[in-house]
């Protein structure tokens, strides 16, 4: 084994060391005011759990130019709303489609890595008490100027076990670099028969088939890890989940848009910010929501996939 070899580490689930090479990435884009590592990022395959996931993990100074810079969350107060008891209305209908709540009476409700607390404010506006958690108290500022409550990562160990009737993870068990460590936390603070929610893009999609390295959810170097239905069920049976069902999210097409300015960036050099990519994002939808709503009829996954767990 060469010394490049060596240095990839173990697959983050499972831990075996046998893998193929996937592909290698392109970092991610913010602006040119926030410059990152102009670096590519190489991926593989588990050869036993078929975890795709990250070679090498960033360094603390590479990830920090990401997190802390203010163009990486983009969102829009007129679209999400800043009060903590509502979000408006169009985003509170994207989100009773795209990440509905459980029915029935809401109870205790956890979203981990929260980001500007978007989805807490939603779960609130649902009548759920709900808080979220961030990694630092610097990424956790924008949701508590809003009134959210907001606890630490470092602190989930004083939590009380099993005080939790729901726990979404939205877009962020592809972030942390042990998977299966934050899944067990969770699932020790959720009630037995209470409901977790993941969600995380989807590597083995339409998308990546078309776009493939430009891939827009590949997030390089932000993005650690990806999950198979394979590599779920090995998660769920290490934590004591069961998984209930797996759905694909058809509404994330529109991300489409963000592939092919990614192309056009790596490939010819045109660069938009991050800020545009989203308005333009956000403009394609209407036309992208069609075939959203209808690849799937044809076997075809979107690039979000959810899981519905319970705890055994």
């Amino acid at each position: 084994m060469s010394q490049a070899e060596a240095e990839i580490r173990a697959c983050p689930v499972c831990g075996a060391t046998q893998r193929v090479f996937a592909v290698a990435a392109p970092g991610d884009y913010l602006d040119e005011e926030h410059p990152v590592p102009v670096a590519t990022y190489p991926y593989y395959r588990c050869a036993e759990c078929e975890a795709i996931y990250l070679g090498t993990l960033p360094s603390t100074e590479t990830l920090s130019a990401y997190y802390e810079a203010p163009t990486y969350h983009v969102r829009h107060a007129s679209l999400t709303g800043d009060r903590p008891d509502r979000v408006s209305p169009i985003w509170s209908a994207y989100l009773r489609i795209a990440r509905p709540v459980p029915a029935g009476k809401p109870g205790r409700h956890l979203d981990y890595g929260c980001g500007p607390g978007d989805y807490v404010a939603f779960a609130r506006s649902c009548g759920w008490e709900s808080i979220g958690v961030e990694y630092s108290d610097r990424s956790a500022q924008e949701a508590r100027s809003r009134g959210l409550e907001i606890i630490l990562e470092s602190e989930l160990d004083r939590q009380a076990e099993g005080q939790f009737d729901f726990i979404t993870l939205n877009q962020s068990l592809e972030h942390v670099p042990d998977p299966v460590a934050t899944v067990a936390a969770m699932t020790r603070l959720l009630k037995p028969g209470g409901t977790m929610y993941i969600e995380f893009p989807n590597f083995d999609c339409l998308e990546y088939r078309i776009f493939g390295r430009n891939y827009s959810m590949i997030s390089a170097p932000l993005h650690f890890q990806f999950y198979t239905p394979k590599t779920m069920q090995r998660i769920a049976e290490k934590t004591g989940l069961e998984v209930l069902r797996r759905k694909n999210n058809p509404w994330m097409m529109h991300y489409f848009m963000f592939s092919f300015l990614g192309f056009l960036r790596n490939e010819f050099g045109f660069a938009v910010s991050r800020h545009t990519s989203a308005v333009l994002c956000g403009l394609a939808f209407p036309v992208t929501a069609i075939p959203s709503l209808i690849l799937p009829l044809f076997g075809f996954d979107g690039i979000g996939c959810r899981y519905f767990l319970t705890k055994r």
